[in-house]
This record gives structure tokens, sequence and C-alpha cells, in this order.
């Protein structure tokens, strides 16, 4: 039987990191599956089409997508863990624009907010796991925050439901905000502080505009098939 490598474990602080970055990415895992559930209510509300509603959705993804190539770089200008901490705030304000929105494309918008946190926030965790647990230690750390990373958007329509059967969706936002609020102060005292002088590179403007539509409509081809797409009919 082989034996762990003592390096590779984790220590009762790396622990309390880990946990501390999967309550911080909760909220953007479940946020699609848990909004899907709810379009219909929302397109009551405001008289919206499911069409129009399922923006609600894709304006998430697709600005996550186009947020994700931004990461790297922002976390060599600002440090990782302040950038975790600005991508937690972000989402936060979306989460609250999103529960105060009165009409759909104000929610539409709020969305977006959420959605670029989401696309910064999730690989700068990865960043921080190799900053502050070490290399050695990385593999066990990723691994211990790959099942929770599976289980939450499953989880995602279970919590929808419950939360629709008593309360309007709008409090579905509303609750994101005093958990994003505790991931803040959880994030801003358990992440340690970052060990080195960030260099900061270039930012490659003109790979990143060639790189980013690529990725939005992509993702927008894969997410919103249900889209009405232009026809063309032979002339006799």
């Amino acid at each position: 039987m082989q034996k762990e490598n003592p390096s590779s474990l984790l220590s009762a602080a790396d622990k309390v990191i880990i946990n501390t970055l999967i309550f911080g990415a909760i909220l953007p895992l479940l946020d699609t599956s848990v909004v899907n559930v709810a379009l219909h209510d929302i397109g009551s509300q405001f008289g919206a089409s499911l069409g129009l509603s399922q923006w609600t959705i894709t304006s998430y993804t697709l600005a996550a997508a186009g947020a994700v190539p931004l990461s790297g770089w922002l976390t060599q200008k600002i440090g990782s863990k302040r950038l975790w901490l600005t991508s937690l705030w972000i989402f936060l304000f979306g989460s609250l624009f999103s529960g105060l929105a009165w009409n759909v494309e104000t929610l539409i918008f709020s969305r977006v907010l959420q959605g670029v946190a989401c696309g910064v926030l999730l690989p700068t965790m990865q960043t921080i796991v190799i900053e502050a647990i070490g290399k050695k230690k990385a593999k066990s750390a990723l691994t211990a925050m790959a099942i929770p990373s599976v289980i939450a958007p499953i989880l995602g329509p279970v919590i929808a439901g419950a939360l629709l059967r008593f309360a309007d969706w709008r409090m579905i936002f509303w609750l994101h905000v005093p958990i994003c609020a505790v991931a803040i102060y959880l994030g801003w005292r358990n992440i340690p502080k970052d060990s080195r002088e960030n260099v900061i590179a270039g930012f490659d403007i003109i790979g990143f505009l060639l790189l980013c539509p690529g990725m939005i409509l992509s993702i927008y081809g894969i997410v919103s098939p249900e889209q009405p797409r232009i026809r063309t009919s032979a002339c006799c």
C-alpha cells in the first residue's frame, strides 16, 4: 500500500482557506440552476416572454465567459486576495440589484454584473490555492474543492423550488446578499495577503478582443439553441 506523501497533506490552516474559498464560490456555482427554476415567475411578474426571460441566464453565462480572460491580468495587477474579495463585492451588488429589479431589462443588467464577478472569481480561487497553500498541496486542495463544485449546481433547483414555494423569486437574490457579506468577511480574515510583489505584464488587448468574442459566441451557440435563426429560401 502506497503511503501518502506528508508534504501533500493539508493542515488545519489549509482547510480553513479551502472552506472559505468554497463558501465564497457556492453562490456563483448555484446561480444558473437556481434562476432557471424561477424563469416562469420572473416572466409572469414582468410580462416578459420566455425567450426574453431566458436572457437572465444567458447574459450571466456570457458575461462570465467574457470575464475569464481578464482574471489572470487582474490578479497580477491588484493581487489574488483583493481580486477575489472585489469579485464578491460585485456579485453582492449584482444580487442586490437583481432583487430590486423593476423590469426584466434591469434584471438582465444585474445578472451581467453577477456573471462578470463569477468569471473572475472562480479562476482566482485556483491562484489563491497555489499561492496560499503551495504547489505541492494544490492537487489535494483542488480535489477537496471539486466535490462541492459538482454538487452545488445539482442542489440549485431543489433550493430554488423550496424558496419559490414559500416566497417570491426575489428572495433567491436577496439571500445572496448576507451570504456574500459573510464570505467577504471570511475571505478578509482567513485568506493570507499576497506574499510577493505583483509583476504586472502588459495587457494583451488584441488577444483579448480576439478571444473574448469567440468565447462568447461559442457559448451563446450552446446555451441558446432555441433562439430563432435567420433562414433563407430558394427563389424559383
